[in-house]
Parts: C-alpha cells; structure tokens; sequence
C-alpha cells in the first residue's frame, strides 16, 4: 500500500507549483507516461517480487523521476 504513496509528495509539489505560477501546460505532454509508468510499477509489486519484476519496478520508478525532472526544469526555465 505505501508503494502507492511514495512519488506522491512530489507530483503534489510538482502540480501546485505549476498551478501556481499559470504553467500547468507544461505537465501535459508527459503526464499520460507518469500515469503508466506508476500503474505499471505498482502492478509489477503485485504481481512479483522476483529479480526481473524488481528490475523492471525500478526502471519504471526511473522514468516517473525522469519526468519530474523534466517537468522541474522546465517550470524553473
């Protein structure tokens, strides 16, 4: 259950930012890949918890902090 919750500090600090200073367009290009990068993930830690289902958890966690990185420099830019 705490899988769920553990990008979600971010993300909500990611929204409000862009919410706050008008720029909520830049999270939609990639906010479609988030969401499937994260259902992913969590189905993967439902699903197994082998080596290959571990590797591929974190790959998918890795490209939801790709994202949030993207999205943090282009809010800052």
């Amino acid at each position: 259950r705490d899988n769920c919750f553990e990008t979600l500090p971010l993300f909500v600090a990611i929204a409000l930012a862009a919410t706050l200073a008008n720029r909520v367009a830049v999270l939609d290009p990639m906010a479609l890949y988030l969401l499937y990068a994260r259902i992913g993930q969590s189905l993967t830690h439902v699903v197994s918890t082998n080596v290959v289902a571990v590797n591929v958890r974190f790959a998918l966690f890795l490209v939801q902090m790709v994202i949030y990185a993207i999205w943090v420099v282009q809010l800052l830019g």
